[in-house]
């Protein structure tokens, strides 16, 4: 475990990949733009560079809060727990699904599609709290129950991340979030011999 400005953190330093995808979606939010698109192959660590970003855009924010959506419950804890490993203490986090529901008001809420949409339904969630919105596996976005919780977010900046853009029902997620900011392939990291292991098949 390193300490930085204070904070207890386990994950200290990025991957220059990291750095790249960090500086791009900081870019795209510095232009204007009203997203970031990410696309990295499984296993580059899109969690850990997501939460890089998202702990350095709030310490810009003007007390805006970030809201990380995802499919699955499992998931969603497991992104809480690799956001405390950059983030240490620095910042509250909650989660908010069927299993878990503890520290909603907390400057972090990660929670799933669905529970975030039942929550706004029944007023116990305004979207205008949030200023950063983290899609996770974002190529699910573009199923409709998905895309109608995303858009509630519309004053927010959206930082999507995925492993692929391709979908079975052959819509395109870049109708939602625009061209990638920054795309690392399967290929290329296998190619670079660096960062992921040989795929046996």
């Amino acid at each position: 475990m390193t300490i930085r400005d204070g904070y207890a953190s386990k994950i200290s330093v990025l991957r220059p990949y990291q750095v790249e995808v960090d500086a791009a979606a900081l870019s795209a939010y510095d232009e204007g733009r009203k997203s970031a698109l990410v696309v990295m192959a499984t296993g580059l660590g899109k969690s850990i560079t997501a939460a890089w970003f998202a702990r350095r855009w709030k310490r810009r924010s003007d007390g805006k809060r970030v809201i990380f959506l995802v499919d699955t419950i499992e998931a969603t804890l497991q992104a809480r727990k690799k956001f405390i490993d950059v983030m240490g203490t620095e910042f509250t986090t909650g989660a908010m699904c069927s299993r878990v529901c503890e520290d909603l008001d907390a400057e972090f809420l990660f929670t799933t599609f669905d529970s975030a949409w039942g929550a706004i339904c029944r007023l116990e969630l305004s979207p205008d709290d949030f200023g950063l919105v983290v899609v996770d596996e974002s190529h699910h976005a573009a199923a409709l129950t998905y895309e109608r919780t995303v858009r509630r977010f519309e004053n927010a900046f959206w930082y999507a991340m995925t492993a692929t853009l391709e979908r079975m029902d052959g819509k395109d997620i870049r109708d939602i979030f625009g061209d990638p900011v920054y795309t690392y392939s399967l290929a290329a990291a296998l190619a670079d011999n660096e960062w992921l292991a040989t795929v046996t098949y």
